[in-house]
């Protein structure tokens, strides 16, 4: 958490919070193991760490 606000006489001033961790949500947790042998992944599939990191940073288009 950060506020910025500023003084009386005009100069920028920020007060600091303790940051929450991130939890997973009710929905998250109720849908754990619904798709259970659902996926497949073939044994012959061989991504380096880079093109990894390509796809789960590509964005999603709905």
């Amino acid at each position: 958490m950060a506020e910025l606000g500023h003084d009386a006489c005009g100069v920028p001033v920020v007060r600091l919070g303790p940051v929450e961790p991130a939890t997973p949500g009710a929905r998250f947790l109720a849908a754990r193991g619904t798709l259970a042998g659902e996926i497949r992944i073939g044994a012959n599939i061989q991504f380096t760490d880079d093109e990894l990191d390509e796809m789960l940073d590509a964005p999603v288009s709905l």
